[in-house]
């Protein structure tokens, strides 16, 4: 689900601190963007 796709974004960004600036309301809008 959403849920996992959420994760995998956050475990593919490069660093630590990118995976901390993307909030879960940021990535689904990426999503549905």
């Amino acid at each position: 689900g959403s849920a996992q796709l959420l994760r995998q974004l956050m475990l593919d960004q490069p660093t630590l601190v990118d995976a901390k600036a993307y909030s879960p309301e940021r990535l689904q809008n990426k999503i549905l963007a």
